[in-house]
Formats: C-alpha cells, structure tokens, sequence
C-alpha cells in the first residue's frame, strides 16, 4: 500500500486540475495522513488522527468532477501497481461511501449515522420480515448473507445517493413475488419501527418514508409514472413546457441565459425518463455536477417545484399524478441544492 501511495500522490500533485490544490503542503504529513487514512477505509485500522473529511476538504469548494478525478487517478496508481480489476472494484466503492462527506453534503445516510447505521437497521429489518406473517413467508429460501449486503447496498444507495448497489434493478428482483399495497406497506411499517427503536427523530424517519415511498412502483411493478405522464410524447411535452415556464420566470430565468435550450431540452427528457421509469438512456452529469457552480436555495426549488406543477397543470395531468411528480422532485433536494 505505501507504493501504491508514493505512486497516488506523484500522479496527483502532477495533475492539472487537482495538482494546483496540492501547493504549499508539508508532504511529509500529507503522506501520513494519507496512509493512516487509507488504511482505515481499505482495512478498518483506526490509526487515521487528522482532521474529518468534510472539515479537510470544505476550504477547496470542490464538487463530482474533483471526487471522480481523484478516485479515477487512485485506480491508475493501483493498475500501475497491478492490483487487480476486483481488488479496484472495492476501492471504488470504499471511496464512494466517503463522496458526500468529501463534498460537505448531508445526505439521509449521513444523517443516519452511515455504514455502520446502514448495517444495524437492515439487520433489525431483516428479523422482523422474517418474523412477519405475511412477508416471513416470501423469505423462506432467500439467502440472508447476500440479501443483508444487498439491501444495505440498496438503503445506502436511496439515502445517500451513492452508487454502490450491486443487486438486480427492483422491478426484475420482485416480479415474481405478485406484491400487493398491502405487502408495501407492512415493509414500511417495519422499516419506521427500526428507525424508532434506534433511537431516531420523527424527522428523519419521515425522510426514510419518503425516499422508500419512490420505490413504490418498481417493487410493485405498477404502471409507471412515465406511463402516467403519457410515455415519451407526453414526457416531451412536460420538458418543453416546463423549459419554457423556467426561461421565463424571473427567479430562474438567470440561470438560463447562456444554456443551449435545446440540450438541455434533450437532457432533461433522459433524466426524467430514466427517474419516472421510462427507457431513456441519461448521459449527462449527475445533477450535483449539473448544478454545482449555480447557487440555488431551497426558494429555487420552491419556485421550481411550482413550475412543475404549473406545466402539468397546463397538460391536464391528474392530480395525483403531479403530487408524485412533485415528490420524486423533492427527493433530489440534497443532490440540486450544494450548501
């Protein structure tokens, strides 16, 4: 590892973009830290005494692009090293765990008490659906090792955006169980009491409720909201609108000034395909990277979230399905708004 390190450092002092971050720092120490700190994530050693990660990093204001700069240039210095493609895979998702403390966000899992958290609650849920009359039964012949690490995959994923989730997509791991409202909602009963056991606010339990309840129509395979909203033509016409609406507002319409609608037109479609369950394949930023260098406050999204109402409005959209809209919107706050 202390190779691996000497290598990792080179590379990064060296890099155009991060390297710059890097002047006037007591090498020496910066080594040790990286080594104390390294160790800890890769292996569970508690030597790492520096400072925490969000405390070391606020000064830089950095944002996704610096994050997966640095993970990518680590990876390059295991390769050079011949470490293997696994043994990559694993420092990756490491890192990952550590990208919201590093960017100063506050996610659910943070706010939670992270991995540590994440293991003891889906532990705790996992006894108690075992337990249960209904759902026991849908657990009879599951292996409990690889679904413990899955749904701690999947929670962690859900409350704090991080890409580590290694299981199948949720319409395809439940779409033989024939679930019912009824089975979704003993689960979340049981996921508030775990959360209530531990010692947890009404507030955040609420948020876990609210992340778990945008779920709802893959675990149920129910038709979809893209479906609701009227598949790809109707989807259009919300993005079009809703561009529309935005360019035109006074609290947003500065931000617009100098996109290229029409990129943006085709880059929200995709993204909200993809969050609504349609096809659509997203290949722009992730929307912290997207919005990282505007300097939005919950009053933007106020307005924003309006305009998403309006729009759907203005297409004839049922009630209903504009409050679920709303929601997955409200769900993304922590990724739009970097304060």
């Amino acid at each position: 590892m202390e190779d691996v390190i000497h290598k990792f450092e080179k590379i990064l002092i060296n890099d155009p973009t991060v390297g710059p971050m890097h002047q006037n720092i007591d090498i020496k120490k910066y080594h040790e830290n990286h080594r104390d700190l390294f160790a800890e994530l890769f292996k569970g050693w508690h030597f790492y005494s520096g400072k925490s990660l969000n405390e070391a990093h606020r000064p830089f204001k950095l944002n996704d692009t610096h994050f997966n700069l640095f993970v990518d240039l680590f990876a390059q210095a295991l390769k050079e090293s011949n470490a293997s493609e696994e043994n990559i895979k694993d420092v990756r998702k490491a890192f990952e765990l550590e990208r919201n403390e590093v960017l100063n966000r506050r996610s659910l899992y943070e706010k939670l008490g992270g991995e540590k958290t994440m293991e003891a609650m889906v532990e705790k849920l996992n006894q108690k659906l075992a337990n249960d009359p209904t759902l026991g039964p849908m657990h009879k012949d599951v292996d409990w090792t690889k679904l413990q690490l899955h749904r701690k995959q999947f929670f962690t994923k859900l409350f704090g955006n991080l890409d580590v989730y290694e299981g199948k997509d949720l319409r395809s791991a439940h779409s033989q169980l024939k679930l019912s409202e009824e089975h979704f909602t003993t689960f979340e009963k049981h996921l508030k009491d775990v959360l209530g056991e531990m010692g947890f606010t009404e507030e955040p339990i609420k948020q876990a409720l609210t992340l778990l309840e945008t779920t709802k129509r893959d675990v149920l395979n129910s038709t979809t909201l893209y479906d609701k909203l009227g598949g790809e033509q109707g989807l259009q016409k919300f993005v079009t609108t809703l561009d529309q609406l935005s360019a035109k507002n006074p609290e947003l319409a500065p931000f617009f000034e100098k996109v290229d609608m029409t990129k943006l037109n085709e880059r929200r479609f995709q993204y909200f395909s993809k969050m609504f369950g349609g096809n659509s394949k997203y290949e722009g930023k992730n929307m912290s990277s997207a919005h990282d260098s505007m300097p939005l406050s919950d009053k933007h999204l106020k307005v924003f979230l309006d305009l998403v109402q309006d729009a759907l409005k203005e297409l004839g959209t049922e009630s209903s399905v504009r409050d679920e809209v709303v929601m997955m919107f409200q769900t993304k706050r922590n990724e739009v708004i970097n304060q």
